[in-house]
């Protein structure tokens, strides 16, 4: 990448992706650009799905969560384009809590706190175990903020923002859980699924 181009095996020749997108067969109005995304990813990743999922989707969450993939994608990049420098720049979980939508609820995220747990101690083996070259890290996001699709609807911060009472800032359990992280390291003894 110090070149300026990416490495040969990520450059895909125009021909390549119109051959791609003619191998798929759409016969139904119904697929948007978003099936065709992910149909897409299911060819590319579907080497090594071969087990059965172990999700699970909390009652606030939008998406099943697979802490065990994220593991997987790192150490399948690291195989594939040679244990090439990651950031993960984004990794977060939003709840939209609707009518419930007040400061105690939203400040016991425990799905979130969960969901963080999960996902760096996966991130942790892929590092220790895999020696996946992960150098960087960052939550999605600090604050409850706005969501370009949701609005204010989706909370995704370690901290709540009380916007009925002057924007005031309040930090969540995930918050402190992350904060314990940052100062004591990864603890895998600490992961409760009783708290979801």
């Amino acid at each position: 990448m110090s070149t300026g181009h990416a490495p040969g095996s990520l450059v895909v020749t125009k021909r390549e992706k119109q051959d791609r997108s003619q191998a798929i067969e759409i016969k139904s109005n119904k697929f948007t650009e978003h099936s065709s995304i992910y149909i897409r990813w299911l060819e590319m990743f579907s080497s090594f799905i071969r087990y059965k999922v172990d999700y699970y989707t909390p009652s606030t969450g939008k998406l099943p969560v697979f802490a065990r993939g994220f593991r997987s994608l790192l150490k399948y990049i690291k195989d594939k384009y040679a244990n090439p420098e990651i950031m993960i720049m984004e990794n977060g979980y939003g709840e939209d809590l609707g009518e419930t939508d007040s400061v105690a609820v939203g400040i016991a995220d425990h799905n979130r706190k969960y969901y963080l747990q999960r996902h760096l101690l996966s991130m942790n083996e892929a590092i220790c175990i895999d020696k996946v070259n992960v150098t960087g890290y960052f939550i999605w996001s600090l604050l409850d903020n706005f969501e370009w699709n949701e609005g204010y609807k989706s909370r995704f911060g370690l901290y709540y923002i009380d916007f009925k009472n002057n924007l005031t800032r309040i930090e969540k359990e995930s918050g402190k859980y992350y904060r314990d992280f940052l100062s004591q390291g990864v603890r895998p003894s600490m992961i409760k699924r009783d708290e979801l």
